[in-house]
């Protein structure tokens, strides 16, 4: 027999054939009641154990046009792409046209997403890693390709941080559920530990804001630890109060020595960077205060693009052990997050191109 209870808008279920409660993501197993006994006794709870909760998108009809748009437009390219251009660099290349043969899509028509634009404007940077593409592929010039790749790439660094695309999974709707579970289950009422591994690029502009809408009285002490520091704005990191950290952590060098007993880490597609991560994983549960939590965002689906914007700026190493490059599978990421004694708590994909866990 099943009894359902509403407690202030929330459910609450009881199986009593299975001898299970449950309400949201708290589940308790063979609940057990008696009389009190006359000496007073402190209750004790046996264990707590995080239900996770697993969402798929279904991403509209737009984004999977671009999706399929930027996907029929890296084949093409690669197709007219000069053997002469590669400048020795032809087995990372070789891995590209062999995955996309298996992509059946005819060329993509690219001036939608880049003629009448003016640089810099909003729809432009909503579709930056097109245009970031078609203005790679359009010069061509032998040996100077990978240098004139990688300048482009710098150029078009913080415009792709506003790509609808690339930056799907990490809109409001999706990191703001992870964010509310960190803040909930914060021992401290007035202070939050976090550190963002970087190699450049961070998203501390989406995380502080929701932060504090939630809880304006919280202390966040923000740091951004890692490579590539030179590519913050030193005023606006003051500004918001976050301290730069310089760590080689690609190396598997000791982390800083401020840097531990921490509530919250983020690492928005870093992780597949380190050539040993099941022992930067262990490096991170180090750094973390018992309790504390890890948010991964990482690619997983339509790997081909995340490797095609690697491949034309530089060498990539290429493993046997990853998916697909440097890169893994979503199912491949559960597996190395579980393997290392992470439970995961929430992990949401978009179906088109990445996906993020939140581990304790």
């Amino acid at each position: 027999m099943i009894f359902a209870l509403f407690v202030s808008a929330l459910k609450v279920t009881i199986d009593r054939t299975l001898d299970v409660c449950q309400s949201g993501g708290v589940r308790i197993v063979a609940p057990y009641a008696a009389p009190a006994p006359h000496q007073k006794q402190v209750a004790t709870l046996e264990y707590v154990k995080f239900l996770p909760y697993m969402e798929s998108q279904l991403p509209d009809e737009q984004l999977i046009q671009y999706t399929n748009d930027v996907l029929g437009f890296i084949k093409y390219s690669l197709k007219r792409l000069s053997k002469f251009s590669l400048n020795g660099r032809e087995q990372s290349f070789m891995l590209l046209q062999q995955e996309m043969e298996n992509i059946k899509l005819e060329k993509s028509d690219i001036k939608k997403y880049t003629s009448s634009m003016q640089a810099g404007t909003e729809e432009q940077n909503c579709h930056s890693l097109m245009c970031f593409l078609a203005e790679v592929f359009a010069d061509q010039n032998g040996d100077s390709f990978s240098s004139n790749a990688r300048k482009i790439l710098e150029a078009y660094e913080e415009k792709l941080n506003g790509d609808m695309l690339l930056t799907n999974n990490l809109q409001t709707e999706n990191l703001k559920p992870c964010l509310d579970v960190v803040l909930e289950n914060n021992k401290s009422t007035t202070e939050l530990k976090i550190a963002e591994i970087t190699l450049g690029s961070s998203i501390y502009s989406k995380v502080i804001p929701q932060i504090l809408n939630s809880d304006p009285m919280l202390n966040v002490e923000y740091a951004l630890i890692g490579l590539g520091l030179n590519k913050f704005d030193s005023d606006e990191s003051k500004h918001q109060n976050i301290l730069p950290i310089p760590w080689d952590f690609l190396k598997l060098s000791s982390p800083p020595s401020q840097i531990d007993s921490l509530d919250f880490i983020i690492l928005d597609n870093i992780l597949h960077c380190h050539d040993n991560i099941p022992d930067f994983l262990a490096q991170l549960q180090a750094m973390l205060k018992p309790g504390g939590f890890v948010f991964i965002h990482e690619w997983t689906t339509n790997l081909i693009i995340p490797l095609a914007k690697e491949v034309i700026s530089t060498e990539i190493p290429i493993s046997g052990e990853r998916s697909l490059g440097p890169f893994c599978s979503e199912k491949s990421w559960s597996y190395l997050l579980t393997s290392a004694n992470f439970d995961i708590i929430q992990k949401n994909s978009d179906g088109l191109l990445s996906s993020s866990f939140l581990c304790r």
